[in-house]
Formats: structure tokens, sequence, C-alpha cells
């Protein structure tokens, strides 16, 4: 009996393990959001900015952002400009001071761009296989020369595609300057699904890459065009020509049983026209030819008002 005392008191109970939190800890969201309010003020007044096609943006999926770099000012408009939360992958030379005791919430992930470490990338897919969106700067240094994309590395196709997440270009129109308004445009969201389950050999993330900087170079082009155009005013929009069908006047007379309409009016002369209304046109030019509409007393064939009408002889 006491030995089996002895072996009960042996075997504890095992403890329950605390599940971690996904993402971000509560506290460190709070302390974003409050940093983010803190510094609305002097942000809006100092570097101005307008967000173009803000509406791309996921709220509450991930992406990985791409972004030209061209001074230091483009981190703030990543952190604070743009709407929501997310990561910023930096170079490791900044991990000291100031910026070392608020990375954790503010959401930057220090990488070695010689040689990353596992710890900084299994950061990155953590975040992203938690849900959260995260923002790179994929020519790895800033480009103070001009507005020209440099030099793609390849570590923005290896997050993309290893994590499935989608892509969205975020391209800052010039470099920033205090009291000087900024455009930021956000392009259409894309993915490298087609290179999802290869080896990643040298030569697919070049493709892989090579894909990546024909869209940011490509949004770069539109964001251009919309910014010196300012398509966002309603007098600059493009506008699309549509393709109306012809007029066709009212009804004089609706006597029937005529069966000598005049040539202008006969199936001939409105052939290129027969698909305008899904068919009805085609219900009225037959009823035409059999009189219906009056049109030797000067009837013309009625315009049709229903778009979606059936191809229905009564």
């Amino acid at each position: 009996m006491k030995e089996k005392q002895e072996k009960v008191k042996k075997e504890k109970k095992p403890k329950k393990v605390k599940k971690k939190r996904e993402g971000m800890s509560l506290w460190n969201r709070f302390m974003f959001w409050f940093a983010k309010v803190i510094t609305f003020l002097p942000r809006i007044l100092i570097f101005p900015a307008k967000i173009i096609h803000k509406e791309r943006l996921p709220k509450k999926s991930r992406y990985l952002a791409v972004t030209n770099h061209q001074s230091w000012v483009d981190i703030i408009y990543s952190v604070f400009t743009l709407p929501g939360r997310r990561y910023i992958i930096a170079k490791k030379e900044l991990d000291k001071g100031f910026l070392h005791s608020i990375r954790k919430f503010m959401a930057i992930i220090f990488v070695d761009r010689e040689n990353p470490s596992i710890g900084s990338v299994r950061e990155v897919f953590g975040a992203l296989n938690c849900g959260e969106a995260v923002t790179l700067y994929p020519e790895g240094t800033r480009n103070k020369e001009n507005r020209e994309l440099m030099e793609i590395k390849t570590g923005s196709a290896v997050f993309a595609v290893k994590s499935g997440a989608p892509v969205i270009p975020v391209m800052i129109y010039r470099r920033a300057k205090a009291f000087r308004k900024n455009y930021i445009y956000v392009g259409e969201p894309f993915d490298l699904a087609e290179y999802a389950g290869k080896k990643l050999s040298g030569e697919v993330l070049e493709e892989a890459t090579e894909k990546i900087r024909r869209r940011m170079l490509a949004e770069m082009d539109n964001m251009d065009d919309y910014v010196q155009n300012k398509r966002w005013k309603k007098k600059n929009r493009l506008r699309f020509p549509r393709r109306r069908p012809p007029r066709i006047g009212k009804v004089r007379s609706r006597t029937r049983n005529y069966r000598n309409p005049p040539p202008e009016m006969t199936a001939q002369a409105v052939t290129p026209y027969e698909n305008c209304y899904g068919g009805e046109l085609r219900v009225l030019l037959r009823r035409a030819k059999r009189g219906q509409y009056g049109v030797a007393r000067g009837g013309r064939i009625p315009e049709p008002k229903n778009l979606h009408a059936r191809e229905i002889d009564p």
C-alpha cells in the first residue's frame, strides 16, 4: 500500500500549456495605435501625403507590400500614414538605441542583408502565417540618385512564394521633404502561385523577382499618370466610350397589316445593330416586315424599352 501511495505522489498531473497569442500582443497593439494617434497632427503637417486606391489594402488579411525606397521618411509613410497595422523589415544596422527599444510595439523585424539569420526569417514567416501584413523594401537600400528602381533582391520572391501571401506594390511618388505634399499609390494585388511547389532554384527566383519588378514599374507608370493628370478629380477621370444603339423614333400610328415599309426600315438597313438589345430588336424587325407598325403611313419602329427582353414572337 505504501509503495502504491508513493507512486501516486510521484505521478504528477501534466501542467496546462498556455497557448501563445498569435501575432502582436495586446500591449504592443495598444502602444502602436497610441503612437499613431499621438503622431497624427505632426505627420499631416510636416509630411503630408495623399493615399491613392487605399481600398486595395486588405483590412483583416495578410499580404506582402513591396515599396520603393528613397528616404528615411518612407518608414513613416509605411507605419503611420497607410491605414492598418503591419510589420516592417529593416536592416540590422538600425537595431540600436531608440529603434531597439520600440522594435516590439512598432513591429520592426531587423534582418542582416548579407547573412540573414534563421531567427529573423522565421519571424517574417511567422507574421505572415498569423495573418499579419508585412512591408519590405526589395531594393535593399535607399535610392538617393533618382526615382528609377534599383536592382531588386530575391528575398521578396522567397517570402511571397513560400508563404503564398498576395503581393501589393505600394509606390511612393517622390523623395519626401518637409511641408511638401507627397503621393502614395497602392497597386493591384497579385500572387506568385505559378511558382508554388517548385524548387526555388536560381532561375525560378530570378523569374519571380523579375515579375515583381515588372509589376512595380507598371504601377509606377500608373502613379505618374494619375498624379500628373490629377485623375482623382471628376473632370480628369478617364472616360471610355460606350457603344450605343441607333435612336429609333416613337410610333405614330399602330395600324396593322401594312406590308410595304420604306427601304430605310428594312432588315438590311438595321442589320449591324441586331444584337444591341439582346434580341429584342430582331423581334421588332420581324414585326415590321409583317406590317404591324403602319410604317406606310409614316409610323416607325418603336424604341425597345426592356434591354434584356427575350426573343418571343407573339
